[in-house]
């Protein structure tokens, strides 16, 4: 049994869904293939051959869903990173793309009016592990209210892969780097051919194998963001991505898993011209989202070098996501300074050599002090982020990283609870000695690293001590905080220093990450931190 859409034979999944609605007694056929096609005698039953008639498009109009994930990240600052290189890529090749950002509070009702006005051939779905049984209600949702295919992709497909699949009720499914599988489903390539794709053939899962990371990132257009609202996202500002993958071996980190443990560069020309572009229309601000930024650092000269060349003013520069301690010295961050940089990040995990080397985190807490010190010293916005009970972690090495945390007048200082992805060393390592306290698939969909919910057996403490440790955590960041909002005050006096520890108290505190899931109050309390002097920008 195939069907045929203008010359196409449309394959084995379509036609089992067919038989299935036909199994319930309901004359489904015709309105699941009315974009497909007729039904058609049987004859070659290959996937989604090209048309005789030179018709080589499989899709030609995507819509993109990113589901809201505004309990875990907020409201968006911009857009969708991900989702901006894939839309480049296919809108290159003459695939018109629409995009449906669910992270700026837009309802249901509003993604029914934007399917039925674009009227798309494919919807395509952004998922993350956190919150990935609402993108499931999502997709099911969006199958009540057309019938073309639903692909998926996004961090939570790389990991769980033929799993993320079966449970979301999507149609098929992309890891690891979108761009080009998803560019060859809609020019019509055989899905047997298509590497890194994951499709249903009958009753079965079919994983294809997957395909070498891009080499040469540079080859990939950056994204314009036509397709966004950008109006609509809470500060006026672009992240940019220089680099993909890490080199490094942390063994509770899943980039390797999804983005590849391989570095990936791009030239400073590259991210210059993308500087450029925007800076030509009124954007100031600029993000860096590497996870490590730095691990090359001619390569972070260079790029300041070229941003000094340009000539650009007003120009606010941060890598927040987390730059290597060991790749850090006085002279590399003065040069960022002089460029713009205002504001970066470390990834400290924790205040203890020999926590960090069973980590395989590959920095010491001599150059973790000297960063950070140099760091503050040149008046950087520093960001820290720890981790809290890491196998073998004991109560003083809890203390430790809890009093370091304050030692230097850092802007934030973040301490988690430790998430085991599948996929990572420590994943695998809990699972092997039967150490995992909770199913993945339940604290996968939570927002668990804000949690005091233990995961996962640690002797070197007891459970009390490490829910304890975790309260600690939260208390100590909104210490910090109080910190740094108290010297921003400072002018205020009394009043000032007040402010400072109202806005830090533990009502305060969870009713702003409440509110910030919010566009307008999110933007009111940016709005009143600039006021303040509390923010830079």
């Amino acid at each position: 049994m195939v069907f045929e859409k203008g010359g196409e034979n449309v394959g084995n999944y379509y036609q089992y869904k067919a038989i299935r609605f036909s199994q319930r007694g309901c004359d489904m056929t015709k309105n699941i293939f009315k974009k497909w096609g007729t039904y058609m005698e049987p004859g070659n039953r290959d996937v989604f051959t090209k048309s005789e008639k030179g018709d080589q498009m499989r899709f030609q109009r995507v819509l993109f869903i990113i589901p809201n994930l505004k309990w875990f990240y907020g409201y968006p600052n911009y857009p969708h990173l991900g989702v901006g290189y894939i839309i480049e890529l296919l809108e290159e090749h003459g695939i018109k793309c629409c995009v449906v950002d669910m992270t700026l509070g837009i309802k249901l009702s509003c993604l029914r009016r934007k399917i039925r006005e674009f009227n798309p051939d494919l919807i395509g779905v952004t998922l993350y592990s956190y919150r990935c049984r609402y993108a499931y209600q999502l997709i099911s949702q969006i199958k009540r209210i057309t019938n073309q295919p639903v692909v998926i992709g996004g961090p939570h497909v790389s990991l769980m892969k033929g799993k993320a699949l079966e449970e979301s009720g999507a149609d098929f499914a992309i890891t690891h780097e979108g761009e080009h599988p998803l560019l060859e489903v809609c020019l019509g390539k055989h899905f047997e051919e298509i590497d890194n794709l994951i499709y249903r053939d009958e009753e079965s899962i079919k994983e294809n194998p997957s395909r070498p990371f891009i080499k040469n990132v540079d080859d990939l257009p950056f994204p314009k963001y036509f397709p966004f609202e950008l109006e609509k996202y809470g500060e006026r500002s672009i992240a940019i991505i220089s680099s993909r993958g890490c080199p490094y071996q942390c063994i509770y980190c899943p980039v390797k898993t999804t983005m590849g443990r391989g570095l990936r560069l791009r030239s400073p020309e590259s991210i210059i011209s993308e500087l450029k572009y925007w800076y030509s229309r009124g954007y100031r601000h600029f993000d860096f989202n590497d996870d490590v930024f730095n691990v090359n650092k001619r390569r972070v000269y260079e790029i300041c070098d070229l941003i000094e060349k340009e000539n650009f003013t007003a120009i606010f520069l941060s890598c927040g996501q987390g730059m290597r301690m060991d790749k850090v010295d006085r002279p590399l961050l003065e040069r960022m300074k002089e460029v713009g940089f205002y504001r970066i990040g470390f990834g400290v995990e924790s205040f203890n050599n020999r926590i960090l080397q069973s980590i395989k985190k590959g920095i010491t807490t001599e150059q973790i002090d000297e960063g950070v010190r140099i760091a503050c010293e040149l008046g950087y916005d520093v960001t820290l982020f720890f981790m809290l009970g890491f196998p073998g972690e004991t109560w003083t090495d809890i203390q430790n990283s809890l009093n370091f945390s304050l030692k230097y007048p850092v802007t934030m200082n973040s301490f988690y609870n430790i998430i085991p992805y599948p996929g990572t060393d420590l994943f695998n390592f809990l699972q092997e000695n039967k150490l995992l306290l909770v199913n993945p698939d339940a604290y996968l969909n939570r927002d668990m690293t804000r949690s005091r919910k233990i995961l996962f057996q640690n002797d070197s403490m007891s459970m009390v001590e490490r829910r304890k440790a975790l309260e600690l955590g939260e208390r100590f960041t909104r210490r910090c905080s109080s910190k740094h909002m108290g010297r921003r005050l400072g002018r205020l006096g009394i009043f000032g220093k007040f402010l400072a520890w109202l806005l830090c108290t533990k009502l305060m505190w969870h009713l702003r990450i409440e509110l910030d899931g919010y566009g307008p109050t999110y933007r009111l309390r940016l709005l009143v931190m600039k006021l303040l002097g509390l923010r830079k920008r």
